[in-house]
């Protein structure tokens, strides 16, 4: 037997079931894609705050390391007029 919709048999093609709808109208989708976008944002903000530490971080060691050659340079010039003025003064 078919089923019965009050006195009428229900026939799909007139008419429709009612549609699902949420309570809040679709607005907890919205807020939900709203909140996804700001950890989104965020999450970007911290990986380029991270790289922009890193890369000042491997600046500095840069930095370090020519300053310590640069002064090992002067230690050897050093040596080396040591060396020559001793030469002159035997």
């Amino acid at each position: 037997m078919s089923v019965l919709q009050g006195d009428v048999p229900w026939n799909p093609t007139v008419s429709k079931p009612p549609r699902h709808r949420a309570a809040d109208g679709g607005r907890r989708a919205a807020r939900f894609g709203r909140g996804l976008l700001i950890g989104l944002a965020i999450l970007l903000a911290v990986i380029v705050g991270a790289y922009f530490l890193l890369n000042r971080a491997n600046n500095d060691d840069a930095r370090t390391g020519a300053v310590t050659s640069a002064a090992k340079s002067v230690g050897d010039a050093a040596d080396k007029a040591g060396d020559a003025v001793e030469r002159v003064a035997k």
